[in-house]
């Protein structure tokens, strides 16, 4: 605005002099020389300019002042949305917490109504299967439209169970489950998966006996649909295991463990690194029973399959000698302990 203004001062400067009268009579300025006499509505004009600069300067100084005052303000805002996204966030994830535990709650409540439900019952799980599974063959097949609702409601389970989302995962299961039965369809190999969800879901929630009644009945339907040989199968029964264990079921444990053994040792043969593995899994369990002479059996039959296929610095097979020495060791035996524990000096 100042430029705008001086520029226009300078040019108007330019035009005064145009206003301006010489008077060159020598007898009217005895002193000699030209006198410059300025109009009057010239002098007049420049006041008028004046006053209007002097105006324009004091709005560019308030102008300023309140540019500042803005710049302020501006800043304290920004602070106050930073400390209100801040509280904001605290409160989102408080309701999330809160969320979640009613969630959970909710999903205990299911739990518990379902442990009274007819689908875990007392009754022997293979009869029951075996039983179910002839009478069905004599049934006929269900209706397209049923079997289109059964996979609708088959993918949803599926989808809500690998999302993780399991407070909708468990009821939709369940709800799978009975489609499964309402259509005579409870032993195909799709029941499996929802029973595998299932015992998924308990297990999350630390609920492991329930998770082991769904899994027993998901392996039947898995063996009677493919075979004790099936890849899923053979999973399913080691997970069976190690379940079986978390319910300190220990014997069970061992009993699948040593079925689960036999299945690899006629697919891979008798020294396999994977029976070594189940070998060490039979010792572990049979230490938790208080069986020592059993759980030296099985280290030693480990140790021999990690030294037959492994070099003798693997550290698979000094982690078998060090387990078979400690218990050498809890059975007194520590000159056999000692000369072990020789061997794999230097690692642990």
């Amino acid at each position: 605005m100042f430029a705008n203004t001086n520029a226009f001062y300078q040019n108007w400067r330019a035009s005064c002099n145009s206003h301006l009268s010489v008077n060159t009579r020598q007898d009217a300025f005895p002193c000699g020389g030209p006198k410059l006499m300025l109009n009057s509505n010239v002098i007049e004009t420049i006041m008028k300019l004046d006053a209007v600069l002097c105006k324009v300067k004091n709005e560019n100084q308030e102008l300023k002042a309140y540019n500042n005052y803005l710049k302020r303000n501006s800043e304290w805002l920004k602070e106050e949305l930073f400390e209100r996204e801040k509280q904001l966030q605290t409160m989102q994830s408080r309701m999330a917490a809160l969320e979640d535990e009613i969630n959970y709650m909710k999903f205990k409540a299911a739990m518990r109504n379902a442990k009274n439900s007819s689908f875990i019952n007392e009754k022997p799980v293979e009869e029951e299967i075996q039983t179910s599974f002839t009478e069905n063959l004599k049934k006929p097949n269900s209706t397209k439209e049923r079997c289109s609702s059964l996979n609708l409601l088959f993918n949803l389970a599926v989808q809500y169970t690998l999302e993780g989302k399991y407070e909708i995962a468990f009821p939709l299961c369940k709800e799978a489950l009975n489609a499964f039965k309402d259509t005579n369809n409870e032993h195909h190999v799709n029941a499996a998966t929802i029973l595998n969800f299932l015992s998924i879901i308990c297990t999350k929630y630390g609920l492991y006996c329930e998770a082991a009644r769904y899994l027993e009945k998901s392996l039947l339907i898995r063996i009677l649909n493919c075979g004790s040989t099936d890849q899923i199968a053979i999973i399913t029964l080691g997970n069976l295991a190690t379940l079986y264990g978390k319910c300190q079921w220990y014997r069970k444990a061992e009993e699948a463990k040593l079925k689960l053994m036999r299945i690899r040792q006629e697919m891979l043969g008798d020294n396999h690194l994977e029976l070594a593995e189940h070998l060490s899994d039979l010792a572990t369990l049979c230490h938790q029973q208080g069986r020592c002479e059993e759980e030296q059996i099985y280290y030693h039959r480990a140790v021999n399959i990690y030294e037959s296929q492994l070099n003798a610095n693997d550290i698979r097979v000094k982690r078998a000698k060090f387990n078979l020495a400690k218990c050498l060791a809890e059975q007194l035996k520590f000159q056999e302990a000692g000369l072990l524990y020789k061997q794999i000096e230097g690692v642990f």
